[in-house]
């Protein structure tokens, strides 16, 4: 499988069925996205919250 299925489908934002009817190769690239920002956001926040410990 594709790593740009297997993302989106094992963080639980789309089912396999959704996959093969109605999302688009676009669709699955928007989701990437989204992950990839999202786990940039979350080490930011930690770093932040780890220096405002200090």
């Amino acid at each position: 499988m594709p790593l740009i299925m297997a993302l989106p489908l094992s963080r639980g934002m789309a089912t396999m069925a959704d996959m093969k009817e109605r999302l688009s190769l676009e669709d699955c690239m928007d989701m990437l996205e989204v992950l990839t920002v999202g786990s940039h956001n979350d080490k930011q926040w930690m770093e932040w919250r780890k220096h405002e410990r200090r």
